[in-house]
């Protein structure tokens, strides 16, 4: 499923299933994504400020250089995740679930 540059700013997608979806450049700020499946999903440039993502399932999503600033990340699961160069904070990340395949922002894999 192809939604690339598409804006979902504002909306209600709780429980949304967007496995494998290529969502680059999407506009999800201020965005209710709470439990939503974004396994292996494509969200490079992502802008998902103010999102809450909550309780999420992104294993092995795409998320270079996107934006999550006060996104609410509280269990999601970002395992085998790729965040090299995403905008979040330290205490983001440590609300979330992650593994020795996780790519943090600096772009180092391992365990936090």
């Amino acid at each position: 499923m192809a939604l690339s540059g598409a804006s979902f700013a504002g909306a209600q997608l709780m429980d949304c299933n967007l496995q494998g979806a290529d969502l680059t450049n999407v506009n999800m700020s201020k965005a209710d994504l709470r439990q939503s499946n974004f396994r292996n999903a494509k969200l490079s440039n992502a802008y998902m400020g103010e999102a809450n993502l909550e309780n999420s399932d992104l294993r092995g999503a795409n998320l270079t250089r996107s934006n999550l600033t006060g996104a609410n990340l509280r269990g999601v699961n970002l395992c085998g995740a790729d965040l090299t160069g995403a905008n979040l904070t330290d205490s983001q990340l440590a609300a979330t679930k992650t593994n020795w395949s996780t790519i943090y922002p600096n772009g180092r894999r391992g365990l936090r």
